[in-house]
């Protein structure tokens, strides 16, 4: 799979090459953690960061390392709103360990850079934050106190996570940048979430609001 990594990628803006790398480090030994995967001997020595400190991290560091990883199924999908404030959206990601099915949740979203001025995205397109957090507790991702599940999606015969790196691949090259009205967080993630639907099979919507029928 193509890797965005590049000394010079927009993960590196606001930041030196050096800072860079600890935080891809610190991703990809969050990822084998969780995943319960050996780390590669030869990098053994640099990812001792635990999983359960993780922060936010670009998503283009993400799709860089799924290609680490086995197959490895996404069951559950959730496609959320906060209620308060702006009405921003976001997506939660169930992924199930390969090897005893331990659940991991992966939480997808689409903001401004964090170098850049919301309120310039009124006028002009200003670069994208696009970020993912992982944590083994889905209430640590989601404040069911101001955010609401819009439609919640099961699949009998999930995609994979290494397809989502190959969707999210093509969405940070086609869509870099946040556009208010179109290219938002709405859009970021109907294009996830319609594209992972169609790559599952047996889907079920085990929960939808009235913005989201199940018909």
């Amino acid at each position: 799979m193509k890797t965005l990594w590049s000394s010079n990628s927009r993960s590196t803006r606001g930041g030196s090459p050096q800072g860079a790398d600890r935080r891809r480090s610190s991703l990809l030994s969050s990822l084998y953690n969780a995943l319960n995967l050996s780390t590669p001997s030869v990098r053994s020595n640099l990812f001792t960061h635990s999983w359960r400190r993780l922060g936010t991290y670009n998503i283009p560091d993400l799709c860089s390392y799924i290609e680490f990883t086995p197959p490895t199924p996404i069951t559950r999908l959730r496609w959320c709103k906060n209620q308060d404030g702006v009405k921003h959206e976001f997506l939660l990601l169930k992924v199930e360990r390969p090897d005893d099915g331990k659940t991991v949740w992966l939480r997808l979203d689409r903001r401004v850079h964090e170098n850049a001025r919301a309120v310039n995205a009124v006028f002009s397109p200003v670069p994208s934050g696009d970020t993912v957090r992982i944590c083994s507790y889905v209430s640590r991702l989601f404040d069911a106190s101001r955010s609401q599940v819009q439609v919640e999606t099961e699949f009998a015969i999930p995609p994979l996570l290494q397809r989502l790196g190959n969707l999210l691949t093509i969405l940070m090259e086609d869509s870099p940048d946040y556009k208010l009205y179109s290219e938002n967080c709405y859009f970021f993630c109907a294009v996830i979430y319609e594209n992972l639907v169609s790559m599952g099979r047996g889907v079920n919507v085990v929960r939808a609001s009235s913005y989201y029928p199940k018909s």
